[in-house]
């Protein structure tokens, strides 16, 4: 068994054991809580979304192991709050790619409140859900998909066929892809509920995260653009 697998399997039992996210979040240095400033999330919601820092996260790229630090976010279950995933951001070259999730786990989509059901808006990311979360003091939930188009379901589709209305605003240019994750959310929901849920596609201009860091992510901004949606 070599050092990587050894490393993998320790890694998933502290998963498993619940431990592994929260020594991450209680060890954080100022230095880390800085680099999560840095990306427009204050202590409050750190400390409530147990954001963390791991200074070792092993990934492979082009056949070949590497190591780097990584910001993480647990990903918990919306019915019942169970961490069932984590996002590592990595702190890395960008020919490495930005995010990594748990391996051996299936993805899973983000939820800024533990519950299913009513409105919701949808990003693609964790990060730029929370900023939305915070800036718009916690009146909605605010949902992240781990990936923008959906071509592995993972039961994802089935957890948002279970809201009434969903505004669906991913990175601008994706508005293909959420018109494919409408498409699958309705069909599932029509069929497990009896009822489409109402799908909108908000056609953002800049990032969430990149407009909360530049001072002009507001409510009256994102009324702005439920006010502009089309419905799909």
């Amino acid at each position: 068994e070599s050092e990587q697998e050894q490393h993998r399997k320790e890694i998933l039992e502290a998963f498993r054991a619940g431990t592994l996210w929260k020594s991450w979040h209680d060890q954080m240095t100022e230095k880390n809580r800085e680099w999560w400033h840095s990306r427009g999330i204050p202590d409050g919601s750190i400390d409530h979304f147990d954001l963390g820092w791991t200074p070792e996260k092993h990934i492979k790229y082009q056949d070949k192991d590497y190591t780097f630090p990584a910001a993480t976010i647990p990903k918990r279950d919306p019915n019942g709050g169970l961490v069932r995933q984590i996002d590592y951001r990595l702190d890395a070259p960008p020919e490495f790619g930005r995010y990594r999730q748990h391996f051996d786990l299936p993805p899973r989509a983000f939820y800024c409140e533990s519950a299913l059901g009513g409105k919701a808006i949808v990003h693609e990311g964790s990060i730029k859900s929370i900023v939305t979360y915070d800036h718009l003091d916690g009146f909605i939930q605010v949902i992240g998909l781990p990936f923008s188009s959906p071509t592995e379901r993972h039961g994802i589709v089935e957890e948002l066929s279970q809201f009434d209305e969903l505004w669906l605003a991913l990175d601008p240019g994706c508005n293909a892809e959420a018109t494919q994750w409408a498409k699958l959310i309705k069909e599932e929901s029509k069929k497990s509920r009896g009822t489409a849920t109402v799908c909108w596609l908000m056609q953002l201009s800049v990032k969430p995260d990149d407009a909360g860091n530049q001072g002009w992510l507001t409510k009256e901004l994102f009324r702005a653009y439920a006010d502009g949606a089309k419905r799909l």
